[in-house]
């Protein structure tokens, strides 16, 4: 628990900065979808940076028991799969 509230403490404060840059640009003198674009852009970017990417994990068989592994953030797949996910 306690990494997960440390996680969304940072972007948290992330945010917040890039919100106070969104506030400077707001108030330049551009062009209103020129600043909506350049505000989406700093936003989805900062997102990107604290997004966590999924683990895959390849099993020759795709229920056995050995090499489970689990959690957060991890998908037990087999070979097959694994594959369609890369096409």
């Amino acid at each position: 628990m306690e990494a997960k509230a440390r996680k969304k403490l940072r972007l948290a404060k992330a945010m917040n900065k890039v919100k106070n840059k969104a506030q400077v640009i707001a108030n330049s003198d551009m062009t209103e979808g020129a600043k909506m674009r350049q505000i989406q852009k700093m936003y989805t970017k900062e997102k990107k940076k604290h997004k966590e990417e999924k683990e895959y994990i390849v099993n020759k068989k795709f229920n056995s028991s050995m090499n489970r592994g689990g959690g957060r953030n991890v998908k037990v797949v087999d070979r097959r799969l694994k594959a369609d996910v890369r096409n």
